[in-house]
């Protein structure tokens, strides 16, 4: 193979800097994808956290038999009552 002509050398040049920025634009994407996923995992923690305080706040025994308070009307928020 004999030395490449300047108009080759410029071909290959422009060549080579699109596949530099096709590659510089998917990075920056991956790195919004990324910080985008690292949010959103941050936000399921929070709640995760904040549902557990809540739970554990409602830690009050929920009255039965004769002396429990009517709801008149209202559907309790458990299911059950142990």
């Amino acid at each position: 193979m004999g030395p490449q002509t300047l108009s080759e050398m410029q071909l290959q040049d422009q060549q080579l800097l699109e596949k530099l920025l096709q590659l510089h634009t998917s990075m920056q994407e991956l790195k919004v994808e990324c910080a985008y996923w690292e949010s959103s995992e941050t936000i399921r923690e929070t709640i995760r956290a904040r549902a557990r305080s809540s739970s554990e706040d409602m830690g009050a025994p929920v009255p039965t038999g004769a002396s429990a308070p009517s709801l008149k009307g209202e559907t309790s928020r458990r299911n059950s009552i142990p």
